[in-house]
């Protein structure tokens, strides 16, 4: 396959139902497995090429994903804390 190189001049996304170019998210049993999936991230970038013409590309099959960086250590008081916040999280019941 081909590059395609453009540059970027704005980027944004939307949700949209999933088509052949997205990840299938649930494994269904049936025909067609994308009917009744949840919607998928589609990513939209605008720019040019280097000869000046116009390009809006939807990008399929970009999920997002949350990277936290941690430096400080991992023992059992941090674990205690977090298991502790977690099981409170799950015995509150909403007002």
């Amino acid at each position: 396959m081909e590059t395609f190189r453009f540059r970027l001049n704005c980027i944004d996304n939307y949700q949209a139902t999933p088509t052949d170019l997205d990840p299938v998210l649930r494994r269904r049993a049936g025909p067609p497995q994308r009917q009744g999936a949840p919607q998928v991230p589609v990513i939209r970038a605008f720019g040019a090429t280097e000869t000046g013409q116009k390009v809006c590309a939807h990008i399929h099959g970009a999920l997002p994903y949350l990277y936290l960086e941690y430096s400080g250590s991992l023992d059992k008081d941090v674990g205690t804390l977090c298991k502790e916040t977690v099981c409170r999280r799950g015995t509150e019941r909403p007002q």
